[in-house]
């Protein structure tokens, strides 16, 4: 079952969240593109970023079954980070 989807962007940054329970299990999918570099500071950004998407991301359902609202509210929890290098 399909329970909702997030999407967090900012200049050419940002995430998308979904949410959804498979067989009574929800699952949270978090697709990011982040600040690329490879310099410290660029890690740092990237850090701050991660946290901002963490924080800002919640989840409306239209039902009050308890459904999850924040991604560690889920019981399986997928990141993936998307970047490519020119």
């Amino acid at each position: 079952m399909f329970q909702d989807c997030e999407v967090i962007l900012w200049s050419l940054q940002g995430a998308v969240s979904v949410s959804m329970s498979i067989n009574q299990t929800f699952f949270c999918f978090i697709n990011t593109h982040l600040t690329a570099g490879e310099r410290e500071v660029d890690q740092i950004k990237r850090n701050a970023d991660v946290h901002e998407i963490h924080k800002r991301t919640v989840f409306h359902s239209v039902s009050a079954l308890g459904l999850p609202k924040l991604i560690y509210d889920h019981e399986s929890v997928f990141f993936s980070l998307f970047q490519i290098n020119l």
